[in-house]
């Protein structure tokens, strides 16, 4: 009885010692700022809901009529032929500096997609039904803004 305790005592002081080699410390946080969007090489920017889509955020600002209306939809093709840019500035929490890697992680980036932090590209996304993670430690310094952008294309510019 006293070797199985002492094994297990030692396996214990053995992982113990080892735990930032097997463990992630996870800080889960969303991204809680005001966003905003445009359409490419336009500067009227405009309040915009995140995570949500650009029909949305158009009919929310008064651009366009209720794509779900009668036959609006069909005037409103030009929207997904479209390039738009979204953007939200985030102060950089000095907490999160104690992490050895701090990704960014994005959940339906409509189908192609650039993520920019400070004008450096962060990732490429081309597929709408994945997670994209991309560790973005390298542009966080204690109180520095972070400038986040996103560009969706339309599939014809991808292809």
């Amino acid at each position: 009885m006293r070797i199985y305790l002492f094994l297990i005592a030692l396996l214990v002081i053995s992982i113990w010692g080892c735990a930032d080699k097997y463990l992630n410390v996870v800080k889960k946080s969303d991204f809680i700022s005001e966003w905003q969007f445009t359409e490419k090489n336009k500067n009227l920017w405009n309040k915009a809901t995140v995570p949500g889509v650009v029909q949305s955020d158009l009919f929310h600002a008064g651009i366009i009529q209720d794509p779900l209306f009668e036959s609006n939809e069909v005037q409103l093709q030009w929207i997904g032929l479209t390039d738009w840019n979204y953007k939200a500035v985030f102060q950089v929490d000095d907490s999160l500096l104690k992490f050895k890697s701090i990704d960014f992680v994005f959940e339906g980036l409509d189908t192609y997609a650039k993520v920019f932090v400070n004008d450096s590209l962060l990732l490429t996304a081309d597929n709408m039904f994945r997670e994209w993670r991309a560790n973005a430690k390298r542009f966080l310094r204690k109180g520095r803004i972070l400038y986040v952008s996103i560009s969706f294309l339309p599939h014809f510019e991808v292809s």
